[in-house]
């Protein structure tokens, strides 16, 4: 039948990596269902639906990778090629994350205003900017960068302190600001 059927309540999957593969569906939900998917990776398949029949669906820093075109709704997903009425037999959802780390913390779409949870590094991706307004000390790499054309914006004085590098990058980047770093 189904790999998980939520017959009421609420699933919530954050920061997870879950495959759910059923006969019927991946994940099918009761009229009181919900599932909520946070930077997450989730992967479902079944004959009626991957994710289907759900009494809400919510994704937060994630996009919908499979199918192609398909449309994410408060039921579940929907596939392109019958106009979106029946449900998409295969569904993938990837969370949306940047090629940059600070302190070890990925920059995600759920944690761009604070990157490593206690401030300091906030990013803004359509600028491709990241603000350090603190001082950070850890004993990695505190800022590792792999999107070209970085601007790292200093809004005031900021010490890096760790025992490795302060600054690892393998792409074109930029330093600008009133602060010291």
């Amino acid at each position: 039948a189904d790999a998980v059927f939520l017959h009421a309540g609420t699933m919530t999957l954050e920061d997870a990596d879950v495959r759910a593969s059923g006969v019927v569906c991946g994940i099918e939900g009761g009229n009181t269902a919900k599932l909520v998917v946070r930077n997450s990776f989730l992967t479902a398949s079944g004959d009626a639906g991957g994710i289907a029949y759900l009494a809400d669906f919510t994704v937060e820093g994630c996009k919908l990778i499979t199918p192609y075109n398909g449309k994410i709704v408060s039921s579940g997903v929907l596939a392109p090629e019958d106009s979106y009425e029946s449900f998409a037999s295969h569904v993938r959802i990837d969370p949306i994350r940047y090629d940059l780390w600070i302190a070890g913390t990925q920059a995600a779409e759920t944690n761009l205003d604070d990157i490593t949870g206690v401030g300091g590094f906030s990013y803004a991706p359509e600028t491709k900017t990241l603000t350090v307004t603190e001082n950070c000390a850890t004993g990695a790499d505190v800022i590792v960068n792999n999107i070209d054309g970085l601007t790292i914006y200093v809004a005031k004085d900021a010490v890096l302190d760790t025992d490795d590098a302060a600054i690892t990058t393998g792409k074109d980047l930029r330093i600008t600001g009133p602060g010291k770093l």
